[in-house]
């Protein structure tokens, strides 16, 4: 058993050399609500490895005191049951590779109970290599059971054993669970069992802070109630279920069983994966109509940007509180593909309007659902019953009824209509900001979160067959690979109205700075950093100028030619190989003096009088420039 002592500003005084991205997040007490908001504000852009470092680091800014973190190294052949029961507060429980059996025990016919607990994390080698084995009678893997507060699953293979004589979850616990806060199962496989991960608590009790996020739920058993759930939750707050895999589930591959107003549920980024893939629930039980993915009971929930693959039933539902009557308020469903549906793809059946955008439904052929709108895309017929509802979907804003493109970057949709491209803060005042640019015919958009040095992510959208970066939040567009591009304008470089195309040169492009297009002076004025694979300076009908600004450092990794009638000039740096074909490169030198270069070289521009040469002859002439 190891003992690692953290002192108040997180530093290791212990000698131990743990990693504190596998322990950080235990050395302080709980976060404050600040802290808290500020990390469910960021969840839902940021993958769990950078969520948790995130944490770390807000935990090692509110740390007061150094506080004892125990950490305790489990191998297969070592009581793993009685290890974690027993213990202590700031706790990390480290399993080994291996498989790891289990049994069942009182009180809940669970293998491993949790309950009593504050700092606790159990994490394994990863999921290809620490096993946890139940047994055919265990109805819980893990039950989470009350007062636990800041408790952490992760890296591991929960495996059920077949055929099951119980309805066996990996994770879960009944609803008589509370006082239950800041919970994250990650990076687990839940294999063999009848729910995989579940999270509860009854109409009065407390279930906050959960994140179930980068898991795999690979097959469930069971059609009836309380079986066949990939991941299911009842009354929770606070709740991010995010980038989940699903696959071959049978009731239900997430089902949001209920939640109050103002609960703050999201579900996004998940892909569920042939759910009912026998198509079950209509051969044996008739409820074809049993979604993919239920939001029922529930309000404040946001279902953004999952695809569902090939489901065999309804892919996607909002459904009523017919026991308790509370409201279905306040539901989002934004950015959702669903593919190869057999049945209808989007059914609410609320009598409630929801808003929707940007959703996307495509059909399998199924003759089954042919004439009697079971196959349609979206309906609002109460099919148990056979009656219609007054459910609706609308959009949040009539300009985005229809949507070409729609992604999710940070805290924002980005949606695409027509070539205009919007930022909108979703789920509250959906307020919007239009991008400069018009991407007419844009072939595709793409968010490409961990890209750029300020954590903001980019945009990749491909126009005209060239693949453009763009900046979320400045609209700033670069040019991404070798493609060329041209100067057709007068002013700043980083303008991208300037250039040929919608975007600004990338770190590959093949540039071409020919002044055919008025008889006076084109100038092109470099004022940040940047890189280029190549520069062609040509004059025609009139003087084409590059200059580089003070400060600003030009590296074209191709080389720049300055041809007839042109000048490469300023006082900034420049890295690259430069070849004078009958221009005139005034760099580094008060003006109006100039240098010609006559035969090829690498020149090296550190300032308006400094200039290094190396490589060849040189010679210099006088002129005005």
């Amino acid at each position: 058993m190891d003992i690692l002592l953290v002192d108040e500003t997180g530093k290791d005084i212990s000698g131990a050399g743990l990693d504190l991205n596998v322990v950080g997040r235990r050395i302080a007490s709980p976060l404050s609500k600040l802290a808290q908001g500020a990390i469910h504000a960021v969840m839902k852009a940021m993958s769990v490895q950078r969520l948790f470092r995130l944490l770390c680091v807000l935990l090692l800014t509110h740390a007061t005191t150094a506080r004892a973190i125990t950490v305790i190294n489990v191998a297969p052949a070592q009581d793993l049951r009685t290890i974690i029961e027993s213990a202590d507060n700031d706790t990390v429980i480290n399993l080994s590779a291996g498989t790891f059996n289990l049994t069942r025990n009182a009180p809940f016919n669970q293998a491993i109970l949790i309950e009593n607990k504050t700092n606790l994390t159990i994490t394994g080698q990863g999921r290809d290599q620490t096993i946890l084995n139940l047994p055919a009678d265990a109805q819980f893997g893990f039950y989470t059971g009350s007062n636990v507060h800041d408790l952490t699953i992760e890296n591991l293979h929960i495996r059920g054993t077949l055929p099951l004589a119980t309805n066996t979850h990996g994770i879960g616990n009944f609803t008589g669970t509370t006082n239950v806060t800041d919970v994250r199962f990650s990076g687990l496989r839940v294999t063999n069992t009848a729910v995989g991960i579940s999270a509860d608590t009854g109409t009065s009790g407390t279930y906050d802070g959960v994140t179930i996020a980068n898991n795999e739920v690979l097959g469930t058993f069971g059609l009836d109630p309380g079986w066949g759930y990939g991941i299911e939750v009842t009354n929770p707050t606070n709740v991010l279920i995010a980038d989940n895999l699903i696959q071959e589930a049978t009731r239900h591959s997430i089902y949001i069983a209920r939640a109050a107003p103002q609960s703050n549920v999201k579900v996004q980024g998940n892909t569920i994966l042939n759910h009912d893939l026998q198509g079950a629930q209509r051969a044996t039980t008739g409820r074809w109509y049993l979604a993919a993915l239920a939001v029922s009971r529930a309000s404040d929930v946001d279902v953004a940007f999952n695809r569902i693959i090939n489901p065999r039933t309804i892919a996607l539902s909002v459904e009523p509180d017919d026991i308790l009557g509370w409201p279905t308020d306040d539901i989002n469903l934004v950015g959702n593909e669903i593919i190869d549906a057999w049945y209808v793809g989007m059914w609410a059946v609320t009598n409630d309007t929801h808003t929707t955008l940007g959703n996307s439904i495509t059909h399998f052929p199924n003759p089954d659902a042919d004439g009697n709108g079971w196959g349609d895309e979206i309906s609002f017929v109460n099919f148990p019953v056979g009656v219609n509802t007054s459910s609706a979907f609308e959009s949040p804003n009539p300009r985005w009824s229809e949507v070409d493109l729609i992604e999710g970057l940070n805290e924002h949709v980005f949606v695409m209509r027509n070539g205009i491209l919007d930022r909108i803060v979703p789920y509250s005042t959906w307020a919007f900001n239009t991008s400069p640019t018009v991407w007419t015919n844009a072939a595709s958009m793409t968010a490409m979160p961990e890209i750029g040095d300020d954590g903001l992510g980019r945009l990749h959208i491909v126009h005209g067959g060239t693949t453009y970066q763009v900046h979320p939040i400045n609209w700033e567009s670069v040019i991404l690979g070798s493609g060329p591009v041209s100067w057709m304008g007068n002013g700043s470089w980083t303008d991208d109205s300037n250039w040929s195309l919608l975007g600004v040169p990338g770190p590959e492009s093949v540039v071409t700075m020919h002044n055919n297009f008025t008889s006076s002076i084109a100038k092109a004025v470099v004022e940040d950093d940047l890189t280029v694979g190549s520069i062609s300076l040509l004059g025609n009908s009139g003087l084409m100028v590059l200059e580089i600004a003070a400060g600003t450092t030009l590296t074209v990794t191709g080389g720049i030619t300055v041809g007839p009638g042109t000048i490469l000039k300023g006082a900034g740096v420049i890295v690259a190989d430069i070849i004078n074909n009958g221009g005139t490169v005034a760099a580094g030198l008060p003006e109006p003096s100039t240098i010609a270069l006559i035969l090829p070289g690498i020149l090296l521009f550190t300032g308006r009088m400094g200039r290094r040469w190396t490589g060849v002859r040189k010679r210099e002439s006088r002129g005005r420039g």
